[in-house]
């Protein structure tokens, strides 16, 4: 007998309730109310109307009443054929079971709806945390650097120091805003020709940017900070390091910028909802450990572990997280 022929003897019955809103309009009998008996089990009228709420709400189409009903007799003969083989009994089963009511009690417990974060608390987080939203100033040099070996003789050292005074009275004779990297103007081809930083020399000098606060790992700081004094386009004194002697020019700056608020807004807020909920999610699983007051067997534990070949580090801290005592 198909399925089909199955419900047969429903049909009817079905005809007469017609509409679903309708049946709810009459107090039907336990014999009207019960659609079909299967193994010992009944499909109801109330099953029937809650199986078409149900493919509503996906917003799939749900066709007749006799194909929802016939539907629910074939996933009803399937599920008592699966008890029938204890397969309702197996770890994997039970499982899977365990993971749909974890879900539902997650969806009762945590799914609730978000109100839209308060204006003050918004800006209030804004200016708790302005750094992130802020860009520093910035200074951009550019370098010639003549080297001095620390045991150089005295003669050596005003010969390199002659070098510099040249290149300096060379460099203050070019345009004062003239371009960065290899085209900037003099000052440039002076590095380039002279310096003896391998790295910069070859970049007309320019060793990029660096934020304000934030010396550069390029440069001993107080050379650095003697550079980022300058005015843009100006050239330093020649400066001394226990290293060797150093020209700066300063080739630009970039002023701080602060992203305004409202351009931060949605993702300060985004912020603030998923910090709410994790604090809802922790206080979820501390009621429900509460509830049931677990005691872990450390010695078990430990022999579970010593028996796999080594104790995990930091298992027991993991354990403590979770506010779980040891017998």
């Amino acid at each position: 007998m198909n399925i089909c022929q199955t419900v047969v003897s429903v049909l009817t019955l079905v005809a007469m309730v017609g509409n679903v809103s309708c049946s709810r309009e009459r107090q039907p009998t336990e014999n009207q109310d019960v659609l079909v008996r299967m193994g010992g089990e009944v499909i109801t009228l109330n099953d029937l109307e809650s199986e078409i709420a149900r493919i509503r709400v996906t917003g799939r189409p749900v066709g007749s009443h006799k194909e929802v009903l016939e539907r629910l007799v074939a996933f009803k003969a399937q599920v008592l054929r699966a008890r029938a083989l204890k397969l309702d009994q197996s770890p994997e089963v039970a499982r899977e079971l365990e993971k749909v009511l974890v879900n539902a009690l997650r969806q009762h417990e945590l799914a609730q709806s978000e109100a839209e974060i308060a204006e003050e608390e918004l800006r209030k987080l804004y200016a708790a945390e302005i750094a992130q939203y802020t860009q520093p100033a910035a200074d951009r040099l550019a370098i010639l650097f003549l080297r001095i070996e620390k045991n150089a003789s005295s003669e050596k050292r005003a010969e390199v120091h002659q070098r510099m005074a040249e290149a300096q009275a060379e460099a203050l004779k070019q345009p004062l805003h003239s371009g960065r990297g290899p085209s900037m103007q003099g000052f440039a081809q002076l590095s380039m020709t002279h310096s003896d930083d391998g790295i910069s020399r070859y970049r007309g000098g320019d060793i990029g940017w660096s934020n304000r606060g934030t010396p550069s790992a390029r440069l001993p700081e107080e050379i650095w900070q003697a550079g980022i004094a300058l005015k843009q386009g100006e050239i330093s004194a020649i400066l001394e390091s226990s290293d060797g002697l150093y020209l700066l020019k300063k080739t630009d700056f970039r002023p701080e910028i602060i992203t305004p608020f409202e351009a931060v807004r949605a993702a300060i807020s985004k912020k603030i909802l998923a910090q709410n909920r994790q604090k809802r999610e922790q206080e979820f699983i501390a009621r429900c450990l509460a509830l049931v007051s677990p005691q872990i067997n450390a010695k078990g534990l430990m022999r579970l572990t010593e028996s796999a070949g080594a104790v995990p580090e930091g298992a027991s801290p993991a354990v403590s997280a979770l506010g779980v005592p040891h017998e």
